[in-house]
Parts: structure tokens; C-alpha cells; sequence
């Protein structure tokens, strides 16, 4: 299957005087009769004013009941976002800490082995540590365990495909 470019209006929407003033369409027919459909898309913890309407047909107190979990369920959506913020500050401010310590023995041990007659040894266990601990301190926190973290390269891009794909 071919990629297709749609072709686009050169009637602005700003003037709609393309627009017929009664557009007429034709209606769908099956077996004889005309077919309707309809549909509405509501997205969220509350229900539609007219669905509400309907609840309130079933039960006095329903959409009380419904606003009052919808509101307790934000809460708590609230309260989880705060407690994941805190969670991968604790994390990160963790992970530099035990960097910092594994740095300084590291360190230590280093000078241990140099005053020990190992010179090379002692440089290259110190130098690999600080290299080491370098780049856990530079790099993004899990970018290496994040799929799709590859920005897409801007010189594929065109104006024909604005993608970058292909």
C-alpha cells in the first residue's frame, strides 16, 4: 500500500462560504429502512449530565454517591502521584549517596594498595573508580532501561513527511 498525501482545501476555514448552506446528504438504507447511528464519547470519572439525570431516576442519592467517589478517587490519584514524585527523589538521592561511598572507598582502597608498592594497580583502581562514578553521576537515571528514549533525527524530517520515517 502507497503512502497518499491528502490534498488540502484551499478554501480557508475562516470563510465558510464553500459550505453549502443545507448540505443534503443521502440517507444509509438497509432492507428498506433508513439507518441512523449515533454516538457520543464521554471519558472520565463522571458520568454524563444526562446519564447522571438517569441515576437520579434509579436512586435519590446516586449522583451524590458518584460525585463523592469521583472526588475521593482524585484524592487519591493526587496523593499516588506525590508519593511516586517522592519515591524517585529518595531513589535518586540514594543512588548518588552510595556512589559517593563506594567512590571514597574505592579511594581508599587505592591509596591502600599505592602505599602498598602496587603504584599502577593503585592508579588504575582509583582512576577506573573516578571514571566510574563519573558517568553514574552525568547519565539520565534509567535511560538506558527506557524504551523509544531515541529522539528521531530532524535531518530525515521533510515537508512531505513529517514523521522522519522511511
Amino acid at each position: 500500500m502507497e503512502k497518499s498525501t491528502p490534498t488540502v482545501d484551499s478554501s480557508p476555514i475562516t470563510n465558510p462560504s464553500h459550505i453549502p448552506q443545507n448540505p443534503t446528504y443521502a440517507p444509509t438504507m438497509i432492507n428498506g429502512q433508513v439507518v441512523v447511528a449515533a454516538a457520543q464519547r464521554i471519558s472520565g470519572p463522571i458520568p454524563a449530565a444526562s446519564e447522571m439525570m438517569g441515576y437520579k431516576d434509579v436512586g435519590e442519592d446516586l449522583p451524590d454517591r458518584i460525585m463523592k467517589m469521583a472526588e475521593l478517587n482524585a484524592v487519591t490519584e493526587r496523593k499516588l502521584r506525590e508519593r511516586n514524585q517522592i519515591f524517585q527523589f529518595a531513589d535518586s538521592a540514594l543512588r548518588r549517596l552510595i556512589a559517593l561511598l563506594a567512590l571514597l572507598a574505592m579511594l581508599g582502597m587505592s591509596g591502600w594498595v599505592i602505599q602498598s608498592g602496587h603504584g599502577a594497580a593503585g592508579a588504575f583502581l582509583g582512576g577506573s573508580t573516578i571514571v566510574a562514578v563519573i558517568y553514574a553521576f552525568v547519565r539520565k537515571d534509567g535511560s538506558e532501561n527506557e524504551p523509544n528514549t531515541k529522539k528521531p533525527d530532524a535531518s530525515k524530517q521533510s515537508d512531505d513527511n513529517p514523521s522522519g520515517e522511511g
